[in-house]
């Protein structure tokens, strides 16, 4: 006889993120039922305490010798057969009005099917597994084209784990794992012959305190489950707005670190202008047609006539000591159209634009001379990944953007926070 301080009879069901609604038709299944959420299963499970867990549109990493019904979800774990490693991953849904069930499915589902292919029928549209090696499936229903909609997958060649994937539409779930858990019975009775609960558990004959203490549990795990269900519905919402927001700076201030070209200087005078500058582009808004000036022309209110000129650029490997150079050529251009020099010019520059922006080393680390000639006569070399964090910081509230601008103007030579 096994015992253990703690255990619990077996076979014990661990049901992961399944809805409150669903859960009655479960709580009879096996003799211990647990519900968690997705994240409980990560952080306050050890998947060995459970001999079958069952996934309701959600994805783990789950042990190999775990017996597994998933409804729904992206992906499997790890199936491992032969010399090969692979995860099954349903398809988008794909159009098909009719479906089959083959042979040597087996009979424990035939109660099932019937139900399950009307309703995918009426839908007019399945995902289907996409099994690298066939042997591992044994499907209960096809599409029109012939492929599994769902089915059996083995585990690995080497255990008699099973992993059921079926539609999260699939009627009657409860019904589903019943099959499941009677099947594992035949194939793993160690582990899936229901245990007898002692007879001074049933409530008959417990005594009133036992009953009552039993009643405070199940308020206590009912008032446990209607928390977990609103921190999964505000982490939820919170992980849209995150993926939403990371969307958003894909598209707009992270550009400073991996854009270059058009997209690099359109976002450089976006962010200079958030700090108060007046940008002008140059070649768009100066330069006759067919003439080529420095790209941007920035001025501040709080310092009238003070004029920077700015050269963006980006590129896959170093800054290129040459862009200062052109710089020259564009200061010439403007003093001889101005009649004085610019009060300064900048060199706004993304480099190493495929690397962790972490990681890369200064602008023209490698040319101090070249630098040092640069910043005598008013030059600025601006990295994108410092003009980034300057920029997050006058967001953040920890830098006004009169300051940012104030820090911009006086520096000269290679610009940066640490002052800050």
């Amino acid at each position: 006889m096994r015992f253990a301080y703690g255990d619990t009879p077996r076979p014990r069901l661990l049901v992961v993120g399944l809805p409150e609604e669903l859960r009655e038709s479960f709580r009879l299944l096996t003799p211990t039922v647990r519900f968690v959420t997705a994240n409980e299963l990560f952080t306050s499970i050890n998947q060995a305490e459970w001999e079958a867990i069952v996934l309701w549109d959600c994805d783990s990493p789950l042990r190999s010798d775990k017996f597994v019904v998933q409804f729904g979800g992206t992906r499997t774990a790890q199936i491992r057969w032969a010399y090969s490693a692979f995860e099954v991953v349903p398809t988008p849904e794909q159009i098909s009005s009719t479906y089959t069930h083959p042979s040597g499915r087996p009979s424990e589902v035939d109660g099932l099917i019937d139900s399950l292919g009307s309703l995918l029928a009426k839908r007019g549209a399945s995902r289907v597994l996409e099994v690298e090696i066939a042997q591992v499936l044994q499907p209960f229903l096809l599409n029109a084209n012939g492929r599994p909609v769902a089915g059996i997958l083995r585990r690995s060649d080497k255990t008699r784990a099973e992993w059921w994937w079926l539609p999260k539409e699939a009627p009657n779930p409860a019904a589903w794992v019943a099959a499941a858990l009677e099947r594992w019975r035949s194939i793993d009775a160690e582990n899936f012959e229901p245990d007898v609960v002692e007879w001074q558990h049933e409530e008959r004959w417990q005594t009133t305190g036992e009953r009552q203490i039993a009643r405070e549990i199940t308020a206590l795990d009912a008032a446990y489950a209607a928390t977990s269900a609103r921190y999964e519905a505000k982490r939820a919402a919170l992980e849209a707005a995150r993926v939403q927001a990371a969307s958003e700076a894909e598209q707009e201030q992270r550009r400073l670190l991996t854009a270059k070209g058009d997209p690099l200087k359109e976002q450089v005078a976006q962010t200079l202008e958030e700090l108060g500058f007046t940008v002008t582009d140059a070649d768009n808004e100066v330069a006759v047609p067919g003439d080529l000036l420095e790209d941007l022309r920035v001025e501040d209110a709080d310092v009238p006539e003070w004029i920077a000129l700015v050269e963006v650029r980006g590129y896959k490997g170093g800054a290129k000591v040459t862009d200062l150079q052109r710089i020259g050529r564009f200061e010439g251009r403007f003093a001889m159209a101005r009649q004085r020099m610019p009060d300064s010019s900048w060199y706004i520059v993304n480099q190493f634009s495929e690397q962790d922006p972490g990681g890369r080393p200064q602008p023209l680390h490698a040319n101090p001379e070249e630098l040092a000639v640069f910043a005598e006569n008013g030059g600025l070399v601006v990295d994108t990944t410092v003009l980034f964090e300057l920029s997050q910081r006058v967001s953040a509230g920890e830098l006004t953007a009169k300051a940012a601008r104030e820090m911009l103007r006086a520096s000269r030579g290679q610009f940066g926070l640490e002052e800050t």
